[in-house]
């Protein structure tokens, strides 16, 4: 099981360069959910890939050796020079001698509770000098290496990344505070499985050979993410948009905008609708309006020219024809007047039907005019919504923190 997404990546390009029709993304998947003991066997002679588990992982290894157990084991043989090798006393005197150590040191590591992994800092590690390493150390100072999968999400964003979490710690102390813990990208190559020559162990005050120690260790580092880890976001409560892990604020004020721009035009287009239908009825009666003005006209104009012409034809009558012609012209002036009354009224009629044609035009002059200023205010009011951000903390459930190791790690410092 690889430990890092970093050494799954360069496994799985090495598998992709060399060819072949394997499911590359495939077996990521399975690599990812491998467990404890459990293996992925791919091989270029056929078939697919085939996961397997052992059923007892046992060691018949002790270690590390004492010099009292190396003097034993080497009691019975010779150098290449047919000397006897130096007994345990002799190799005492010729190393540091024991009585430079001091009441906390110890040259034979301690015990360590059993399932916890335990590997020594590279001093070329990165990271090393964060924790006080130094290159050729071999006083080792006791510390704790740990890596934590973190989950945030929320529904209302539609959240769901998974985050690792590395950091190391020094023990000085009988217990551990989560807020020692200093972050860093550890990577497993970091972390060297055999100690340093001449290597001196300080003996930690904390209980290293329990179990219960470590438990504690990894309760006050869940508690301490569980207070503090947390993801600062941006949010848009009118267009109900949410940044991404990642995503900039200048990329996330353009994704808003461009979306501000989408819900202004269909607001507009919806506008235009409304709108159309309104001016498809005043064009209809600015229509009806022309065609009875002409009418009034055209019927006004035949009055007036009806009335002059019988007026002149009365007239000229009367005057030929004699006494009763004169009262005929009498009559004729009295149907005049009725005509003269009927054209002005005509004429009232006409005027009338011009004011409601230019009523119906001003009419259609100001829907123009509303549509305008709605398509303005629509504009400006999803300018302003598209720069309304805020921003808002998304933290972690308990559940969410998974401790995926926690390694007993010995920091060279001098």
């Amino acid at each position: 099981r690889l430990q890092t997404e970093r050494d799954k990546d360069r496994l799985l390009e090495g598998m992709r360069t060399a060819g072949g029709d394997a499911d590359i993304d495939s077996i990521s998947d399975v690599i990812g959910g491998l467990g404890t003991r459990k293996f992925l066997l791919h091989t270029t002679r056929g078939g697919g890939p085939l996961t397997f588990g052992t059923r007892w992982a046992m060691s018949y290894l002790p270690g590390p050796l004492t010099r009292d157990q190396i003097g034993t084991l080497m009691a019975d043989r010779r150098d290449a020079t047919g000397t006897a090798p130096p007994s345990a006393t002799a190799m005492t005197t010729a190393r540091s001698p024991a009585a430079d150590l001091a009441d906390d040191e110890s040259a034979v590591a301690p015990d360590v509770a059993d399932t916890v992994e335990v590997a020594y800092v590279d001093p070329a590690a990165p990271w090393a000098a964060e924790v006080g390493a130094v290159s050729g150390g071999r006083r080792l100072v006791p510390g704790l290496a740990t890596r934590v999968r973190l989950l945030f999400d929320e529904t209302k964003g539609d959240l769901r990344h998974e985050a690792e979490w590395e950091a190391v710690v020094v023990l000085d102390g009988s217990d551990v505070d989560g807020g020692d813990f200093r972050p860093v990208d550890y990577d497993d190559r970091d972390l060297r499985r055999d100690p340093p020559q001449g290597a001196v162990y300080v003996l930690p005050e904390a209980k290293i050979h329990t179990k219960t120690f470590f438990h504690r260790a990894q309760k006050a580092l869940k508690d301490h993410l569980y207070r503090n880890e947390q993801l600062t976001l941006m949010r848009n409560d009118e267009l109900k948009l949410f940044s991404r892990v990642g995503e900039s604020r200048d990329d996330f004020e353009g994704r808003c905008r461009r979306a501000a721009e989408d819900r202004a035009d269909e607001e507009a287009d919806e506008l235009r609708r409304e709108m159309a239908g309104k001016q498809d009825r005043i064009r209809a009666a600015i229509a009806k309006a022309e065609d009875r003005l002409r009418e009034l006209e055209a019927d006004s104009k035949d009055r007036k020219r009806n009335e002059v012409l019988s007026g002149a034809i009365d007239v000229i009558g009367g005057l030929l024809g004699g006494r009763r012609s004169s009262r005929s012209v009498l009559s004729g002036v009295k149907r005049a007047s009725r005509s003269r009354r009927m054209s002005s009224n005509a004429a009232e009629r006409v005027a009338t039907a011009k004011n409601r044609l230019a009523e119906r035009v001003d009419e259609l002059e100001d829907l123009a005019d509303a549509l305008r200023d709605a398509l303005q205010d629509s504009q400006d009011a999803w300018d302003t919504a598209a720069g309304d951000i805020v921003e808002y903390e998304v933290g972690l459930e308990r559940t969410d923190i998974s401790v995926e190791d926690l390694v007993l790690v010995w920091i060279p410092t001098g």
